[in-house]
């Protein structure tokens, strides 16, 4: 069972900002949004006795979240709003357009350095911070992408239906991410822990 802690309102209310801030990203759409997020809260509260304590609570919500989201998805697909690339995605583009010679190989002020993972607790969370920061930081269409494939765990294929994309542009967008994404990574994270 869970404890009063995790309904402490000011716990819940910074949990259900984060939520809505990444089912409206997926969504589009406030009202959906906020509704998939009440559901996901509300499936939690009264299915709480389902909870295993040995798991992280916050993870058990997220994963609730999610499923109500694919939900919504899969069942208000003809009404989700397609957007086109934004000046950010193609200022990303260029970004990794210049990443590379003409032989296909990394320029090296570009090319991606050895990481160590850091493995301290306080250092895990500092990094999911940063990465949190990078993911809020990515344009608006890309991040909706990246997360639907990466977070949400759909297919290619699926993406393509819900945003009304094709399969060469979503693998685009998805290289697109992932390079912006190490990008910042590196200059908010590596760069600043290296010999720490």
């Amino acid at each position: 069972m869970c404890t009063d802690a995790v309904w402490d309102s000011s716990n819940l209310e910074k949990l259900r900002r984060k939520m809505l801030h990444f089912a409206f990203l997926q969504l589009r759409n406030e009202e959906w949004a906020e509704d998939a997020v009440q559901e996901a809260l509300t499936s939690a509260y009264t299915k709480q006795q389902q909870f295993q304590e040995g798991a992280q609570w916050q993870t058990w919500v997220w994963a609730i979240l999610k499923n109500k989201i694919l939900d919504t998805l899969r069942r208000r697909q003809a009404e989700l709003q397609h957007i086109s690339p934004s000046e950010e995605e193609r200022i990303l583009d260029d970004i990794y357009d210049h990443a590379f010679n003409d032989d296909g190989h990394w320029q090296p002020q570009y090319r991606p350095q050895a990481w160590q993972m850091p493995d301290e607790a306080v250092r895990q969370n500092d990094f999911m911070r940063i990465l949190d920061y990078c993911l809020e930081h990515l344009p608006e269409h890309t991040a909706r992408i990246f997360m639907l494939r990466e977070i949400m765990g759909l297919e290619v294929k699926e993406i393509c239906m819900q945003t009304g994309i094709g399969s060469d542009n979503c693998y685009t967008i998805l290289s697109r991410a992932r390079n912006g994404l190490r990008l910042c990574l590196q200059r908010n994270w590596f760069d600043d822990n290296t010999g720490k």
